[in-house]
């Protein structure tokens, strides 16, 4: 689908990281590491601690949508005004139900 190629676990195209990026940095950091992730990633973490704002935390999915917990940060589809028609059937996909069910899975807030 990306490119008119296979993206699957089992392509070139598709890489699993042991662990996520966001215990590797804050180890570098070490005790004095200020880092930004998505909460996915954070509250399964053994080294990480969630910094509430104002006593919210942003572990509650209310409170992002409802934006109690101040600190968001939204993911755009950006492409070129001229594009391919894999990319377009991309898109299609990305805002259909079922491209939706996906956002959710990966643990994000889905648009509708």
């Amino acid at each position: 689908m990306l490119l008119a190629e296979k993206f699957a676990p089992e392509s070139a195209n598709f890489k699993t990281w042991e662990r996520d990026e966001t215990t590797s940095v804050l180890r570098v950091l070490g005790n004095n590491g200020i880092y930004y992730t998505t909460i996915s990633q954070a509250e399964r973490q053994e080294i990480i601690r969630i910094v509430p704002i104002d006593g919210i935390n942003p572990d509650n999915k209310q409170s992002i949508l409802d934006r109690t917990y101040p600190l968001v940060r939204f993911v755009y589809l950006a492409i070129p005004k001229q594009t391919s028609p894999a990319v377009k059937k991309f898109v299609e996909f990305a805002l259909s139900a079922e491209g939706q069910r996906i956002v959710e899975q990966a643990e994000f807030i889905r648009l509708k």
